[in-house]
């Protein structure tokens, strides 16, 4: 019969897989609200393995306003794309000399899911692992090939657009929460002639 090592053991006999999920179940009704660094951090106050768990996470949200509408799609998560990526410096010798290159390195799209909606907003929120690298981004575009609902007498002659496009930071020291991504109505502008 196997042994198990001790360490894979938390307290109480659970294996470290089974103490993780335990926590992470607590975590759920905390994501049932808008994301903040207080109420992370109240959170992994709990416990050194929740703020194990939260550590070098990178957590965020997209807005916007229910008179622009929504997305044609089964889930309004299903309607963005959010691209994760951070950037590498890369020494190269060479008989010449060094060389560097700075590197783009892409990673799998952060976890992403419905998030709680109010009275006047709509939200998507993330998160991500926090990478080794100069710089990371988080980018949020658009999905391909969702419609979004028509409300013409809000949007007029204008566009939906997100803003920031991006956000870039330092890999932070522990968990982030990034300022919103906001879906906005943007005029179209006038070609002169």
């Amino acid at each position: 019969m196997p042994t198990r090592k001790p360490s894979a053991y938390a307290p109480g006999g659970e294996t470290q897989l089974e103490a993780s999920s335990r926590e992470l179940q607590t975590l759920g009704p905390l994501l049932k609200a808008p994301i903040t660094k207080l109420s992370l951090d109240g959170w992994a106050r709990g416990s050194a393995q929740r703020n194990d768990l939260l550590a070098d996470t990178i957590w965020g949200t997209i807005r916007w306003a229910k008179s622009l509408g929504g997305p044609l799609a089964p889930t309004l998560a299903q309607a963005f794309r959010i691209e994760h990526a951070h950037h590498q410096l890369i020494k190269e010798i060479r008989p010449t000399g060094i060389r560097y290159i700075d590197l783009v390195a892409p990673h799998s799209e952060p976890s992403k899911w419905d998030g709680p909606e109010d009275d006047s907003f709509f939200r998507v929120s993330f998160m991500a692992e926090a990478v080794e690298g100069q710089e990371t981004r988080i980018s949020v575009r658009f999905a391909d090939h969702i419609g979004w609902e028509a409300r013409m007498h809000v949007l007029g002659r204008s566009y939906l657009d997100i803003e920031p496009a991006e956000r870039r930071f330092a890999k932070p020291k522990s968990r982030l929460v990034l300022e919103p991504f906001e879906v906005v109505a943007k005029p179209y502008s006038r070609v002169p002639g």
